[in-house]
């Protein structure tokens, strides 16, 4: 008798111990002993809920620290991003330049064409800035129609590096969007700190 209770705790508490250091595993299910058979149930039970909220934790994660429309980094993770970076580069001897991008006629087009266009217009160029960036740079949207890349540079003229990769970002916003069916243009204003 004591075989037959000591070997399904001794398997659900080898089962728990591995859920306990972060393992994925399925807790076995358990016949026999009705005690046993619920406390099987009970700990298959928790674990599916611990994965639920395993999984709402990295949902509001996301949410957290990416702009939900167009899955950029958001403010905050910008500033965490500097902040890292700003450790690196002391290390590297490299240079940081933030560029700055607002998008010029935006409200227009939110005002003509109404606010779904506007976010499609607002994804459609974060994919065009990212685009232009290089694979290391980071692009945020900081809200509405603004944005910031963190760019890191050699210490050779970064500001010529970060003149060129402004001039790329105006070109590639200047050109023609279509959206729904409709041509919409746009300019770009860029600011930069190095």
């Amino acid at each position: 008798m004591a075989g037959r209770i000591s070997k399904p705790l001794q398997s659900l508490t080898s089962a728990a111990k591995m859920v306990s250091a972060g393992n994925s595993i399925e807790i076995p299910v358990m016949k026999g002993i009705k005690d046993i058979e619920i406390l099987s149930a009970s700990m298959r039970e928790m674990v599916l809920s611990l994965s639920k909220k395993e999984t709402q934790l990295g949902e509001m994660e996301m949410l957290a620290y990416r702009d939900g429309l167009t899955g950029l980094p958001n403010r905050i993770s910008i500033l965490l991003y500097m902040e890292k970076l700003k450790k690196e580069q002391d290390l590297k001897g490299h240079t940081l330049t933030f560029l700055f991008f607002d998008l010029d006629g935006f409200k227009a087009v939110n005002d003509s064409f109404g606010h779904h266009t506007g976010d499609l217009l607002i994804k459609q160029a974060a994919v065009r800035i990212r685009k232009t960036l290089r694979q290391g740079d980071c692009l945020c949207r900081l809200g509405g129609d603004e944005f910031v890349a963190a760019i890191e540079h050699e210490q050779k003229q970064p500001r010529e590096k970060a003149g060129q990769l402004a001039q790329e970002v105006i070109s590639v916003l200047n050109r023609p969007f279509i959206i729904e069916g409709q041509l919409i243009q746009i300019g770009c204003s860029i600011g930069g700190a190095i």
